[in-house]
């Protein structure tokens, strides 16, 4: 009776504290945390309104059948870190048994109800490595998987032959393309802004918003899958806006039977976008504004993940089409990027 209190509680966890206690309560092992989301209408309850959620056990019929209906309980539950990409769950029943087996590996899962964390990035790949918003020249040295932290690499930095250690990938991407690569890539048959080099005998594609593919068949399958059509009217502007290659983080739900749902969570990029005043061919408005009714921006965000490499591929976006309020809410903060350099290690 007492587990099925705290699982029917909607109160929504506000920090890494609360976090940590409800997934204790639970039964987890004491570094994992349970986030817990309120959805009341289709939309989350924000944790600021003045009037709190409240619940009473012992006399429920405090709170009107019809405001308990538009409750809905939405529980991730992680083992450790949320932004070290450990193994995550969105079913108790999934995470209790897999807690049972738990020996302190936040990774040995194989991501949970997520796909197995894939590396990114090889030994000898060019990068640039993210450091207060800037990026610099780097090759990777070497790959470790820890696990507490996840996947990390080794950096040369091409600036001052020093280097960096347990950097995340999220703070890597691939260098940007140089006119050879850019011509084999178009030779291969790819569109504008891919790069191609070969290593050996084989060829290693880099997309323009940086992802890595190992094949050709792989790289050409996403190339089509990313294409915006020139016909659009009036044509998404790929510059001039401050959202304009922003990162974000997704979230959509889905059923999946009668009592169980799925939560995707995609990382894209803001690709174009549409001005208030642009207009199409016509004279019309390019875009109007479902809320306001009055013409507004529209942000283009494209979606990198693969299908082949997802738990769920048929829910999985290519793109989507938002209003600039809804791009803010998911910006990836600057915050997760650390404000400095860890020590470098000169090279005798």
């Amino acid at each position: 009776a007492f587990i099925a209190r705290i699982l029917n509680d909607p109160t929504p966890t506000t920090n890494v504290q609360s976090e940590r206690q409800l997934a204790i309560a639970l039964g987890y092992p004491t570094a994992w945390r349970v986030c817990r989301r309120i959805i009341r209408g289709g939309t989350t309850a924000d944790r600021n309104i003045e009037e709190r959620i409240t619940f009473d056990y012992d006399t429920p019929s405090k709170i009107s059948s019809d405001f308990a209906k538009s409750l809905q309980i939405q529980d991730v539950i992680y083992a450790g870190n949320p932004k070290k990409d450990v193994d995550r769950w969105y079913c108790h029943e999934a995470a209790q048994l897999a807690s049972v087996e738990f020996k302190g590996d936040a990774f040995q899962f194989e991501g949970g109800h997520m796909t197995q964390q894939i590396p990114k990035f090889q030994k000898g790949d060019k990068v640039e490595v993210r450091y207060s918003r800037k990026w610099y020249a780097a090759e990777i040295m070497k790959r470790k998987k820890s696990e507490k932290d996840g996947i990390k690499y080794t950096v040369l930095y091409a600036e001052d032959d020093s280097t960096q250690e347990n950097v995340r990938e999220v703070n890597i991407r691939m260098a940007p393309p140089d006119s050879s690569a850019l011509e084999l890539a178009g030779k291969l048959g790819l569109p504008a802004g891919w790069k191609a080099t070969k290593n050996n005998k084989r060829y290693i594609f880099v997309s323009p918003e940086g992802l890595t593919f190992r094949n050709k068949k792989a790289a050409v399958a996403h190339a089509k899958s990313m294409i915006v059509e020139e016909t659009e009217d009036p044509p998404w502007r790929a510059a001039g806006h401050e959202l304009i290659g922003r990162e974000v983080l997704y979230c959509h739900s889905h059923k999946l039977s009668g009592a169980r749902s799925v939560t995707i969570e995609q990382m894209g990029f803001v690709r174009g976008w549409i001005s208030d005043t642009d207009t199409d061919r016509q004279g019309h408005p390019g875009y109007i504004s479902e809320r306001t009714k009055q013409p507004a921006a529209l942000f283009h965000v494209i979606f990198g993940e693969l299908p082949g490499q997802h738990l769920y591929p048929k829910y999985l976006l290519a793109y989507q089409d938002m209003e600039e309020s809804e791009v803010r809410e998911i910006l990836i903060p600057d915050d997760i990027f650390p404000k400095h350099k860890q020590k470098r290690v000169k090279l005798n």
